[in-house]
């Protein structure tokens, strides 16, 4: 990679993106190259390239065939999920984190760290709030990943209380941490986002409500201000409001869609297909990995040992019931 240490990164886009479409068994195969190709379009921020390889859809990771390593599908998502921040899709970005977060592991490593710390970050833009890992997460990383990035803990604890100068406290507090880790703009983007979300909430309680009023609530500087964040959350359809002039008071409207449209028909019937489509293809790979002889073998292994640890405690119950 002397293209991304000497600084002509867009000389290697080309050649790489090539690599993909040669080394990949099929368009749906994950290979080393893909992180390779990310990295060098994160280190140009030609985002917009990157773009089609991070939405191609991934269900096949064969290692046999591609050469491919745990760390090469841990930077893929790492470095999907910063490419999806640079276009300014966070909730795509928080996916492509949590997905690196949920690998089965045997240690928590410096990219599982990493990832963790910016889905922090995202899951304020994304949500407004820090969900719960999933489940089947592996407890190795729930237990230690949050102990390694505490302020980040710390500093998604400060934003649910919607209070953008203590979130802004709370970023001065953290800065030297989060310019080492290349999160400043991100973390200052939450604090944008507050006052976005607080007038989100607003919708919720008032019908009417005067441009003073939000810029209070929102902790905006004054009535001009908060007039601009109405119009600026009006024009990306993140609210549905109407603003008096004359008055300065802002009516809260509900969702003009009423789905029955020709547009949002077709789009419907595109996502219907779509999803059809994925569940056509996940039933072919769950019969073909119900007839793998690997599969098949280390399940039996699996059920073996198991069965072992099972007559081995019952056994030692049974013993120690003799005392």
């Amino acid at each position: 990679m002397a293209s991304i240490t000497s600084g002509r990164t867009k000389s290697a886009i080309a050649p790489l993106r090539a690599a993909i479409g040669k080394f990949r068994p099929s368009p749906d195969s994950l290979t080393p190259v893909h992180a390779s190709f990310l990295q060098v379009c994160l280190k140009a921020k030609m985002y917009h390239v990157a773009k089609p390889v991070v939405e191609q859809r991934i269900i096949e990771v064969d290692a046999k065939a591609t050469g491919l390593l745990p760390r090469d599908v841990l930077l893929f998502f790492l470095y999907s999920g910063r490419v999806q921040i640079g276009l300014k899709n966070f909730p795509a970005a928080q996916h492509c984190f949590q997905q690196a977060l949920t690998m089965p592991c045997t240690c928590v490593n410096a990219i599982m760290v990493e990832a963790y710390k910016k889905y922090v970050l995202v899951s304020l833009l994304a949500c407004g709030s820090l969900p719960l890992l999933p489940k089947y997460t592996s407890q190795l990383v729930q237990r230690h990943v949050k102990n390694l990035c505490a302020k980040y803990e710390s500093l998604a604890t400060v934003y649910a209380t919607h209070s953008s100068s203590d979130f802004a406290q709370a970023i001065e507090e953290s800065l030297e941490l989060l310019r080492a880790d290349g999160n400043e703009g991100l973390a200052k983007q939450c604090l944008q986002s507050l006052s976005t979300g607080n007038i989100a909430r607003l919708t919720q309680t008032y019908v009417t409500l005067s441009l003073e009023d939000i810029a209070v609530s929102a902790q905006l500087q004054n009535a001009e201000e908060a007039e601009m964040k109405v119009l600026d959350m009006i024009a990306r359809g993140q609210i549905f409001a109407r603003i008096n002039q004359a008055d300065g008071m802002v009516s809260f409207l509900e969702n003009p869609e009423e789905y029955n449209t020709n547009t949002m028909m077709t789009h419907l019937d595109h996502r219907i297909s779509a999803s059809s489509k994925l569940f056509q293809l996940l039933s072919t790979q769950n019969n073909q990995l119900g007839c793998d002889p690997e599969y098949i073998s280390k399940t039996l292994d699996r059920r073996a040992t198991s069965h072992g640890i099972d007559e081995g405690i019952a056994a030692g119950g049974a013993n120690l019931g003799m005392f």
